[in-house]
């Protein structure tokens, strides 16, 4: 992205290949240093199983909080999990990691659909795709990068607007648009098995919305559990007790995540 150049421009060490594949622009991530081509087939072509879950979204959408809730339902606990959507994510770990853990494993990507792994989808296996207003996303996004690494200490709404609307600069897994479409027109086909959630309304009405995904998941829980989630899921709660992943990239060691 843009970023990386004022990165470079700042003295730090960034790598100069840029992954892409197929138009898209992917994450600076280590699995793709040395045969991208490669690791997205093996995604592709990934072992799911049948009790699967595949969290999707597009970036700054919900999934840590999603993958929270998932893990509290399916595991019947509402103790933080030690997951995090970057040890759940295809993109970033070794999919080599995936084969030992228990089922129902939660599956993580960021990636189009049409580059999701084959078998989970032909066998209609237990999709969540979180969506999110596109405004929303791409103002967190902002305040995510926002004085986390060198070279972005001072950088302007107005210079990020510009640059990621107008000046049409690549984004990240590509157009939030086309990410939506594409679902939506999958959705149209195969319901049955995705279901869908606006973070908007799980934030509006957490509980009905956590039922209805716990249904969705074949699990039944009572209220005074519902009631804990709901704290425990809580951003307050999240920001003191979750581990967050991207600390490290900030140089005060704030949370990149739990901002609310």
């Amino acid at each position: 992205m843009w970023f990386l150049y004022k990165l470079k421009a700042s003295g730090m060490k960034v790598r100069s290949k840029i992954p892409y594949y197929h138009g898209i622009l992917l994450p600076d991530y280590p699995e793709f240093a040395n045969d991208v081509e490669k690791k997205m087939l093996d995604i592709k072509n990934f072992d799911s199983r049948e009790s699967d879950i595949l969290l999707c979204s597009s970036m700054k959408s919900g999934s840590h909080w999603l993958l929270e809730i998932i893990s509290m339902l399916i595991s019947g606990s509402c103790d933080v999990t030690k997951e995090t959507v970057l040890s759940s994510n295809l993109e970033y770990t070794r999919l080599e990691a995936f084969e030992d853990r228990p089922n129902p494993r939660i599956i993580h990507s960021h990636l189009p659909l049409k580059f999701l792994p084959a078998k989970h989808l032909e066998k209609a296996y237990k999709t969540v795709l979180v969506m999110r207003n596109p405004k929303d996303r791409l103002a967190s996004y902002y305040f995510s990068i926002l004085g986390k690494m060198p070279g972005l200490e001072n950088l302007k709404w107005s210079d990020y607007f510009n640059r990621i609307i107008q000046e049409g600069v690549p984004r990240v897994y590509g157009d939030w648009f086309d990410y939506t479409l594409e679902w939506a027109t999958e959705l149209k086909k195969n319901s049955t098995n995705i279901f869908p959630i606006f973070y908007e309304d799980l934030k509006e009405n957490f509980a009905v919305n956590v039922k209805r995904l716990g249904e969705f998941l074949c699990v039944e829980r009572d209220a005074s559990f519902y009631s804990e989630i709901e704290h425990k899921c809580s951003f307050e709660y999240m920001k003191k007790n979750k581990a967050d992943d991207l600390v490290a990239i900030d140089h005060k060691g704030r949370s990149t995540l739990y901002r609310k």
